[in-house]
């Protein structure tokens, strides 16, 4: 299986081995793996996957489904098998950037994963370049450019959501960082693939759909909490955001 970080944060545990993962992260898993998935709290993150059959018979139609279950007919059939790989020895761990080739080829296959445009000489002949795109990654000494490092966002993730009822600007956040602002722009879109504004207007948005549906708070009160002092501004912002108004929302999710 090709796993890979489109999106936010979390942890994966393969065969009982964690790792803390984030965006370009990029893993192909043994055949018969165990993954289990951890997303972070504040910023989940959001997968994509690949399930590669190394070697299915030509005596059966091929079946474009994944026997999670042992119990499941095709977990144990004798026409779909693992073969060794030589560039391959268990887990593979990559980071990924998403204009490079095995990026792109990867979600090319999900697109058409997803269309059922599922042509099963076309799905051997993608599976194949697939494996080799992977190989030419691999021994090419795969070394992207250095990300920021997880620790930097939590830390700027931290100090944004204990903050939300004040004003965060751009220049203090990379102050705080003691980075440029470019540079938080690019550890922001790196975690959640967007700029730092949207960002903090999408948890401000979060947190007041949370006040709005939970308490009597006036909404007003509300923008006043997530740091929109200007009523007008923060019913524009809020159907910006949201597509309705705050007391659309709020009667649509009649509190308690």
């Amino acid at each position: 299986m090709a796993l890979w970080v489109k999106a936010g944060l979390g942890a994966i545990t393969v065969n009982g081995a964690r790792h803390e993962v984030k965006v370009g992260d990029y893993f192909f898993l043994p055949w018969a793996h165990r993954v289990e998935y951890e997303p972070d709290r504040r910023h989940p993150f959001l997968l994509a996957g690949i399930h590669i059959v190394p070697d299915h018979s030509r005596q059966h139609p091929v079946e474009f489904v994944v026997p999670h279950n042992v119990d499941h007919p095709l977990a144990r059939c004798s026409w779909r098998r693992d073969v060794g790989f030589t560039f391959l020895r268990g887990l593979v761990h990559l980071q990924v950037r998403e204009d490079e080739p095995l990026w792109l080829l990867s979600e090319y296959m999900v697109h058409r994963y997803l269309a059922k445009d599922w042509q099963e000489e076309q799905m051997r002949e993608l599976a194949g370049l697939y494996l080799r795109e992977l190989e030419r990654t691999l021994a090419t000494g795969h070394n992207p450019e250095a990300r920021r490092s997880d620790a930097d966002f939590r830390r700027l993730a931290d100090h944004v959501t204990a903050n939300l009822n004040a004003p965060l600007v751009v220049g203090d956040l990379a102050a705080l960082l003691e980075c440029s602002e470019s540079t938080l722009g690019r550890l922001v879109r790196t975690h959640v693939r967007l700029s730092p504004v949207n960002w903090i207007n999408h948890l401000r948005i979060q947190r007041a759909r949370t006040l709005l549906t939970t308490t009597r708070l006036p909404v007003a009160r509300v923008g006043e909490r997530v740091g929109v002092s200007d009523p007008f501004y923060f019913s524009k912002l809020f159907r910006k955001y949201t597509g309705q108004s705050p007391l659309a929302c709020r009667k649509s999710t009649p509190i308690l």
